[in-house]
């Protein structure tokens, strides 16, 4: 395998889950997610997607809500093969939301959920660092990433990632 070719899997898988969440947000509907809020689950959330736990983040999807989407769908957006798995294991992978902003009746609307019986009762767009280091293949990387998302609540039940 190429060096750059290499470097770029790494890269994208990081970026991958920044973009997941970029798109995307969190829920605070999870039990064990003591902290709730948008920025707490959406850390939450990437630390889940980034160490390669499926099961906790696809606990961040609002599955149940999509008709066009069921769990098991959304748990293999999550999985990593055992070599993504080891080359993630090669940095220092962080996540960090800056900030939050609440989004407007209008903004949410332009959203264009189609949820069912169900609705989005409050959104907020967040603001994030996504930061990594290590070396790969004798070259020492050091990347860093800012991006904005949006993350739904559905309900009044938590916070989910939101995709369009």
């Amino acid at each position: 395998m190429r060096d750059e070719l290499s470097r770029r899997r790494v890269l994208e898988a990081t970026a991958a889950v920044g973009i997941a969440t970029s798109v995307a947000g969190c829920t605070g509907s999870l039990p064990m997610v003591g902290d709730s809020g948008p920025c707490s689950d959406a850390e939450s959330f990437f630390d889940a997607a980034i160490e390669g736990d499926g099961e906790a983040a696809v606990e961040y999807v609002p599955y149940e809500y999509d008709p066009d989407l069921d769990r098991e769908a959304a748990l293999a957006e999550y999985e990593m093969s055992e070599q993504d798995e080891e080359m993630m294991e090669e940095f220092d992978i962080d996540f960090s939301c800056e900030e939050s902003e609440s989004l407007d009746e209008d903004e949410i609307d332009d959203l264009g959920a189609d949820l069912g019986d169900h609705e989005i009762t409050a959104a907020e767009e967040l603001r994030f660092v996504t930061s990594m280091s290590g070396e790969f293949m004798g070259e020492e990387i050091e990347e860093e990433h800012e991006d904005t998302g949006i993350v739904v609540e559905i309900d009044g039940d938590g916070w989910y990632i939101w995709e369009d």
